[in-house]
């Protein structure tokens, strides 16, 4: 099973979801739970004061908001409560059936059809949250799903379990995909995210030997540049990433007819300093070489 790392902690302010201001409501909660972020266990949602709530691991019928657009009712899972800085609450949630999850992404996927410019330049017109000042560093673009595995274990990781396996011991691989639009690109990240289980169980039907430990990415304009790792099995990697990359190209452009360019790099990766997805990525006006098939 892939190992979790020490964080989980991404950009909230390039996350399609948060530019969405999606909330959760339940019926009989007066509150309304804004949208904190999205992780590999489902939707965190914040709740500011004590309420009755929906017994953990208990389907119930909640409600998914954008603004004050109704988005879908559904039927979702408490997975955990979790007590965050400020007293306030997180509820992590989840679509309890797979109908359910496919409602909440089609209809995710036409809230941000329907409202592309918001979306796109939400970061332009949004406040600062209170007490913290605007970030305006290239670092803002950069959307890092874990901590980055490629250069070695952050100070945050020292007490991870993983963290003494060595960084030799892996194969890393990039593709690039392309998508028509910023807002789409968005989208992408976040689904891709989300879908970590999907992509590992993806990449093991390649071959038993492949073990998928992090994928990381980095949002360019248009483009969701991303970073398989695997453990040791190098050549099954590449030929899993190859797959891997075919099956996201095929889910978005017959889920939400999303046509994506996929590139990848010709040359695996190796852990490393060389392998590192830098602040400043890869040059927007260059054209990696390596395999490339479209779904258009």
């Amino acid at each position: 099973m892939p190992k979790p790392s020490a964080s989980r902690v991404a950009l909230s302010g390039f996350s399609f979801a948060k530019r969405a201001r999606m909330a959760l409501e339940y019926p009989g909660v007066a509150q309304r739970m804004p949208f904190v972020r999205l992780n590999r266990d489902g939707l965190v949602f914040s709740l500011g004061e004590p309420a009755k709530l929906p017994p953990v691991s208990l389907p119930r019928p909640a409600a998914i908001v954008c603004g004050n657009e109704p988005l879908c009712d559904m039927r979702v899972v408490i997975r955990s409560v979790d007590r965050a800085i400020g007293g306030r609450l997180e509820l992590t949630v989840q679509p309890s059936r797979a109908d359910d999850d496919e409602l909440l992404w089609q209809t995710l996927r036409a809230y941000q059809q329907r409202h592309r410019r918001d979306l796109v330049h939400w970061s332009l017109v949004r406040q600062p949250e209170p007490g913290r000042a605007p970030d305006h560093t290239r670092h803002a673009q950069l959307r890092r799903l874990r901590v980055p595995l490629a250069t070695g274990w952050s100070c945050e990781s020292q007490n991870d379990p993983a963290a003494g396996e060595p960084l030799d011991a892996c194969a890393l691989h990039t593709a690039t995909l392309t998508v028509e639009r910023r807002d789409d690109a968005l989208f992408l990240a976040d689904w891709l995210e989300y879908h970590f289980a999907e992509i590992d169980a993806r990449s093991k039907l390649a071959s038993p030997f492949v073990l998928l430990q992090e994928v990381e990415s980095r949002l360019t304009g248009r483009d969701v540049r991303v970073q398989f790792r695997y453990e040791f099995a190098a050549m099954a990697a590449q030929e899993a990433t190859k797959q891997v990359c075919g099956w996201i190209e095929t889910e978005l452009a017959t889920r939400f007819h999303m046509p994506v360019e996929c590139v990848l790099d010709e040359a695996p990766g190796q852990s490393g300093a060389d392998a590192e997805l830098t602040a400043n990525g890869a040059p927007d006006d260059g054209t990696l070489a390596g395999y490339s098939f479209s779904s258009k």
